[in-house]
């Protein structure tokens, strides 16, 4: 795969994840901006599945940007607010570019 810029053209955020317990001893996640950053965008094909007894949509959506070495699975991606979380990340050329695979559920 070859990096086209002209084909980054959508501005998207990056976003971080703090992990804490609370009082009782739950996992409390705080998410906060990590970086803005010009990506391209891929639709996959989504598809809807049942989430308990409710219908739910699943989009599978790949964000491909320039080369980042402080993203993980962990982190999650905002564009045109909606919120993606990231499933893979897979690195191309020499730190050229990452291809992130993300789904977001409605």
């Amino acid at each position: 795969m070859t990096l086209n810029i002209g084909k980054m053209d959508r501005y998207i955020t990056l976003r971080s994840v703090a992990v804490s317990v609370d009082a009782y001893g739950g996992r409390v996640e705080a998410f906060s901006d990590l970086a803005s950053v010009w990506a391209r965008i891929t639709y996959k094909k989504g598809k809807e599945d049942f989430e308990g007894e409710k219908l739910t949509s699943v989009n599978n959506v790949i964000f491909t940007i320039r080369y980042r070495d402080d993203l993980s699975v962990e982190n999650e991606i905002v564009y045109s607010s909606n919120t993606y979380k990231i499933e893979n990340l897979t690195e191309f050329g020499r730190q050229e570019a990452l291809q992130i695979t993300t789904t977001q559920k409605d």
